[in-house]
C-alpha cells in the first residue's frame, strides 16, 4: 500500500470517526443561527464571543505542542481577528473561561485539526454573513475570512503534516484529540 493510500485511508477514517461529534456541534442552535437566513447581528456577535474563548485556548494551550512540526504556527493565530471584529462591532471582548487539556502531541494535532477545519469552513460562512448581516473580511467578519486566498493552501500544508505524523503510529490519539475538541467546543458553545 502506498504512502498516499495510507494517508487517504487515515483521513477518511478521521472524518468518519469524528463525523457524529462534528454533526452535533453543527446542530447546536448557536451554530444553526450562524447559517440561518434570519441571522442577526446579535446572533453573530454571540457566536464570535463564544468562539473567542475556543480560539484563545487553542493558541494558549495547544499550538506550542506542534512547534516542531508546523513552522507556520504564527500565521495560524486567529484570536486577534476576533478581537478586531468585536472592536468593529463595538462589543467588549470578555472570553468565558475555557481551556483545552492536551494529553500528547498527537492529541494536540487532533484538536488543531478541528480548529483548522473550522477555518476552512469559515470561508463558506463568510459568504453567508456578507449576505445576511453585511459584515465582510475587512469589517466585522475577518475571523471567517481565515487565511483569505491562502486558506486552501494552508489547509493542505496542515493536512499533509497531520497525515505524516499520523503515519508514525499516532492515528488513534489524533482521532481521540479531534473527538475531544468537538465535544469540548460543543459543551462550551451550548452554554453560551
Amino acid at each position: 500500500m502506498s504512502n498516499s493510500t495510507i494517508a487517504n485511508t487515515f483521513y477518511e477514517r478521521l472524518r468518519s470517526e469524528t463525523g457524529e461529534a462534528h454533526r452535533r456541534l453543527e446542530a447546536l442552535p448557536i451554530s444553526q443561527k450562524l447559517l440561518s437566513e434570519t441571522l442577526t447581528s446579535h446572533d453573530f456577535i454571540q457566536y464570535l464571543t463564544g468562539m473567542a474563548s475556543v480560539i484563545l485556548a487553542s493558541e494558549r494551550d495547544v499550538m506550542h505542542h506542534l512547534t516542531p512540526y508546523l513552522t507556520d504556527l504564527e500565521q495560524r493565530r486567529k484570536f486577534y481577528l476576533i478581537e478586531n471584529d468585536l472592536e468593529f462591532l463595538k462589543q467588549d471582548l470578555a472570553p468565558t473561561p475555557f481551556a483545552f487539556d492536551v494529553a500528547s502531541t498527537a492529541h494536540a494535532f487532533g484538536i488543531i485539526y478541528v480548529v483548522e477545519g473550522s477555518t476552512l469552513g469559515g470561508r463558506y460562512i463568510l459568504n453567508h454573513v456578507q449576505k445576511t448581516v453585511q459584515y465582510d473580511a475587512i469589517q466585522g467578519a475577518s475571523y471567517f475570512a481565515g487565511y483569505g486566498n491562502q486558506s486552501g493552501a494552508m489547509w493542505k500544508i496542515f493536512l499533509n503534516t497531520l497525515l505524516a505524523y499520523a503515519s508514525q503510529g499516532h492515528s488513534e490519539a489524533i482521532i481521540d484529540g479531534a473527538n475531544y475538541a468537538f465535544a469540548a467546543i460543543h459543551k462550551h458553545l451550548k452554554a453560551v
